[in-house]
């Protein structure tokens, strides 16, 4: 295998793959709500030569091309989120981590050309794509679980007082930060965001949409849950995020997803608070054809919650991060060969 930009000779080697599709190892929250058959390797590569704001790799296998990868910022352009992973190779051939492996080690370096400070991949758990992302340095941050059902139920009859329901606030961010801190287990937090800044900048707010609603629950003076909901097409899809419970204040979730001040006897605040803002959800997917909702597998209430409430656990994915912020001679776009950034 070689890391180079394909001649123009060589793009007819495209074509040759054009009669065949190719799974995209890349799984997105937007392909989740949109299905879509799984790309070519040429509609892949056109993005890049359309203008799109795409960073684009090839991995060569002569002169074939063997897998093409593209990317695009989250939040902020110091985070990159992987969109497109092909392993362009015939179909007939064994399947192994090596093109996966080797369009992610570009990544890995482009990223740290651009000075960017994170990079994920979420691929299905058993894939080619999670050997390949660990040997490129990848650090596994969550293991997922996606759930979907026709509609999401309100259970009726019930209303929790102790929680106050409101929309999301720009000033609202430090409180959310919090949020995040308690709820999500320490070796993820390790490998995603441990700043305030980091977690702004993987903020995954495209899949919302312009109609996209965020709201959250408060109890006792502070954020016990948040969620994000778009209601858009045939295809409901939410992110809810709670406080376990117990769990105060000053308390952080350690590796095995628990509150390290949890007190199973106490009323949990942030279950409370998930389930008043189910019900927002529910209001706003009641014309969706189906609901689907990614989860953390730590997240025991989010889950609970979420089968009390319609829905049925589905597949299992893996979120995988890269952390790369060291100095570089020369930014991305003059590395020859190994990026090919777009549209700026």
């Amino acid at each position: 295998m070689s890391r180079r930009v394909p001649r123009p000779t060589e793009l007819v080697a495209l074509v040759s793959f054009d009669g065949e599709l190719r799974e995209n190892q890349a799984v997105t929250r937007e392909r989740l709500a949109h299905p879509q058959p799984p790309p070519r390797p040429l509609s892949a590569a056109v993005e890049r030569w359309l203008g799109l704001r795409r960073l684009t790799w090839f991995e060569m296998d002569g002169r074939q091309i063997a897998g093409i990868a593209t990317a695009q910022a989250l939040g902020t352009r110091d985070a990159w989120q992987i969109d497109t992973l092909i392993d362009a190779r015939p179909l007939e051939h064994a399947r192994d981590a090596r093109v996966p492996q080797g369009l992610l080690q570009q990544v890995a370096e482009s990223a740290a050309a651009a000075r960017a400070g994170h990079v994920l991949l979420r691929t299905p758990e058993d894939g080619p794509a999670v050997v390949g992302a660990l040997r490129a340095g990848f650090a596994q941050a969550l293991a997922e679980r996606l759930w979907e059902g026709a509609e999401l139920r309100a259970p009726a009859g019930w209303d929790p007082q102790s929680v106050r329901v409101r929309e999301v606030e720009a000033a609202d961010a430090p409180e959310l930060y919090r949020l995040y801190n308690r709820a999500v287990p320490a070796a993820a937090r390790q490998a995603l965001a441990m700043t305030q800044e980091e977690w702004s900048a993987l903020d995954e707010r495209r899949w919302l949409g312009r109609r996209g609603q965020r709201w959250l629950a408060e109890a006792d003076g502070r954020v016990v849950a948040a969620l994000q909901v778009s209601g858009q097409g045939v295809c409901g899809q939410l992110e809810l995020l709670c406080e376990p419970a117990g769990a105060t204040p000053g308390a952080t979730v350690g590796a095995e997803g628990l509150s390290d001040r949890e007190r199973p006897d106490r009323e949990s605040a942030g279950r409370a608070g998930g389930a008043a803002l189910l019900a927002r959800a529910a209001a706003a997917t009641a014309r969706c054809e189906r609901v689907i909702a990614l989860v953390p597998s730590a997240a025991g209430v989010v889950e609970e919650l979420l089968r009390e409430h319609g829905l049925a656990p589905d597949r299992e994915l893996r979120l995988l991060a890269l952390r790369t912020r060291r100095l570089a001679a020369e930014p991305a776009r003059q590395r020859a060969g190994v990026a090919l950034p777009t549209g700026s």
